[in-house]
């Protein structure tokens, strides 16, 4: 049984994973993000970008989170679901045309879509595939000009959409890692709700598409390189501020999510290639 303080104590946690290669590598990038108290809480950030036609892609970082992504060409709109990566990847998009982002945390995904999580895991999808869309809201928000218009129009949307509850045990076992930034411990998730090692994975993949060990392992990677992004913070400050063993530790997980080594990121080499 999980504790009721405990429970409560968890309700202020929030995660904002860091995605650098979209201000870098894009013609113009905005973004809002939304009040804490908001009844959108699953979303948590919207966004906006142009590719000029040199440059059609842009590299996206593991975050655990699923973003919608609408094309907004006039002629030809359009919009997916990106699921969550587990490495750096290079996304295509359409150059010259404006795009329209929604980001939802990962806990919350499976409210919106009509899909097994696991199949949507590094996969570019159409939206209307994964979840109801309206006919209209593609063309509605390809149509606007402006951003805070967009934004209006897909909260108008969302207020429609039926969610699905996710159990309870999930929302807390990702509250928890998140308390603990990726250093994660499933034995003591074991001890704090009475439920077998063996169900909390099974629960934790189907929601959230992958492992809790992954996931953990995800969430401390983004705060190792949102940390290290910062010119005073060294390596051994990372090694100490999320658990790694020693620097080997943390260059292992760089590279097995970002296919690079944490210097380059201090030499700037990852975000803007």
């Amino acid at each position: 049984m999980i504790n009721k303080n405990v429970r409560n104590t968890l309700q202020t946690i929030h995660y904002f994973p860091f995605q650098p290669g979209l201000k870098s590598n894009t013609d113009y990038y905005i973004e809002l993000k939304p009040r804490q108290d908001s009844v959108q809480l699953p979303i948590i950030l919207f966004y906006q970008f142009k590719i000029d036609h040199l440059k059609d892609w842009v590299p996206a970082l593991p975050d655990g989170c699923i973003d919608f992504i609408f094309c907004c060409n006039p002629k030809k709109p359009s919009a997916h679901i990106y699921g969550s990566l587990l490495q750096i990847k290079q996304l295509h998009f359409q150059p010259g045309y404006v795009h329209f982002g929604v980001r939802i945390l990962p806990e919350h995904a499976i409210k919106f879509v009509n899909y097994a999580m696991p199949d949507i895991i590094e996969k570019k999808l159409p939206l209307c595939n994964i979840i109801s869309l309206e006919d209209s809201i593609v063309d509605r928000i390809a149509e606007q000009n402006l951003f805070h218009k967009r934004i209006e129009l897909f909260e108008e949307f969302i207020k429609c959409i039926k969610f699905r509850e996710i159990p309870k045990i999930v929302d807390y076992s990702i509250k928890k890692i998140y308390l603990s930034k990726g250093n994660f411990n499933m034995k003591d998730l074991v001890e704090d709700t009475g439920y077998s090692d063996r169900y909390l994975r099974m629960k934790f993949a189907e929601i959230i598409g992958i492992p809790p060990k992954l996931f953990s392992q995800i969430i401390r990677f983004q705060k190792a390189f949102f940390l290290l992004t910062n010119e005073h913070t060294s390596f051994s400050d990372v090694v100490d501020e999320f658990g790694y063993c020693d620097q080997a530790h943390l260059i292992n997980d760089f590279k097995k999510f970002n296919l690079f080594k944490p210097a380059q990121l201090k030499n700037n080499t990852i975000i803007t290639k």
